[in-house]
């Protein structure tokens, strides 16, 4: 897994944490871990991002009609 899909992973999760558990009185503090986990992510592929290297490929992906599905972040 790349740091991007990990920062997928991270965002999903947090939406589904969210939906669920959104009005416990503890949701808002664990809220503001996953963005804290995700700012981490992105700060770790800063470095790849600005200094032009190769793209942050996602390894995750699909197909659909025939067609594959995937993200980068360049």
């Amino acid at each position: 897994m790349t740091d991007y899909d990990l920062l997928l992973t991270a965002s999903l999760g947090a939406v589904l944490f969210m939906l669920m558990a959104g009005n416990r009185a503890f949701a808002g503090w664990v809220g503001v871990a996953f963005y804290a986990l995700m700012g981490g992510f992105l700060a770790e592929m800063s470095p790849l991002v600005y200094a032009h290297a190769a793209p942050v490929v996602s390894s995750m992906g699909f197909s659909m009609g025939g067609q594959a599905v995937a993200w980068q972040l360049v």
